[in-house]
């Protein structure tokens, strides 16, 4: 590899979006069996994935859309708040 097509020192300590991507802190508390989508949403709702703008880059990086995962997130809410 030449100098020229060389990752500068700042460059190289830029992760990657495969390093960036995942969840921060995933619940311990999901169920075995479930949808990928439902798993993310799960992890959105406490709060492994950050918030706002942030969390949409995320999971856009990681492959997802942040509006369905967002949307299961709203229905996993709305699905505990009627078992309390």
């Amino acid at each position: 590899m030449s100098q020229e097509n060389a990752p500068s020192a700042q460059q190289a300590k830029q992760p990657g979006p495969e390093q960036t991507a995942q969840p921060q802190n995933p619940p311990e508390d999901q169920p075995e069996e479930m949808s990928d989508l439902t798993r993310v949403a799960h992890e959105v709702l406490h709060g492994a994935w950050s918030e706002g703008k942030y969390r949409q880059k995320l999971l856009i990086d990681a492959g997802y859309n942040p509006y369905e995962v967002q949307e299961e997130a709203d229905r996993l809410q709305a699905e505990k708040e009627q078992q309390e």
